[in-house]
């Protein structure tokens, strides 16, 4: 799993893989994504997701790689039509080794449409009660010795939440179409989880952080929880 390769990193790795797995989370950095998917390997990523209770882990596998899901959708040609057809996951595979993953990046490759794009195939997919068990389970592995920093990691940078809260962390994402923020909270002995999940696969459109700040207000307001 995860942590027994990075186990296997040197200490200054160690160090280099807590700085991916920070920009990855605090800044959406997709090249830190990048480098930690294949340190870790993609069939533990595929496998970890039944391991955190997610109900339908099938509908990520082959889980895509961010190069390969910007190749499949906004490449030149786009492929996502093509792969979305495909009929099971030994099929995909094949298009992804022979037709996606080592193809070159064109000068024309590097525009993303303002459109949405098969948000509804060609995607990563989790359910609102798929997160909140992924988030526990993150909380969960930061138990575990050397996985520590994890906690650290995860905490949120929003200094809006912190004086209602004792631990938040958060990990959020968008792209044409689809948004979407997500909070793990600890407060006064307690957990909560604030999930905002939005997709429109005609057009574009923003979303605003304060719809997730007033559900986070509504949800620790009674004194009754």
């Amino acid at each position: 799993n995860a942590s027994d390769r990075f186990g296997t990193v040197d200490p200054g790795g160690l160090a280099q893989v807590r700085a991916l797995a920070g920009a990855m989370i605090h800044q959406s950095d997709n090249t830190a994504t990048e480098v930690l998917l294949d340190l870790v390997g993609r069939e533990a990523v595929e496998q970890v997701q039944a391991r955190m209770g997610m109900v339908r882990p099938e509908q990520n596998i082959p889980f895509l790689s961010l190069a390969e899901w910007a190749r499949l959708k906004f490449g030149r040609p786009p492929s996502a039509d093509e792969y979305a057809a495909l009929p099971d996951v030994a099929a995909r595979r094949r298009f992804i080794d022979e037709r996606v993953a080592n193809r070159s990046a064109g000068p024309r490759e590097t525009t993303t449409p303002a459109r949405p794009i098969h948000i509804d195939t060609v995607e990563w997919f989790a359910s609102p009660e798929d997160i909140c068990r992924a988030h526990v389970a993150l909380q969960e592995m930061a138990r575990r010795p050397g996985l520590e920093p994890l906690r650290s990691i995860l905490r949120t940078t929003f200094t809006w939440l912190k004086p209602t809260a004792d631990y938040i962390g958060f990990k959020g994402g968008s792209e044409p179409g689809v948004y979407d923020l997500t909070f793990y909270i600890e407060r006064g002995g307690k957990r909560y989880a604030v999930v905002m999940l939005l997709s429109n696969p005609e057009r574009h459109f923003r979303a605003s952080p304060a719809i997730v700040r007033d559900a986070y207000r509504l949800l620790t307001a009674s004194k009754a929880r």
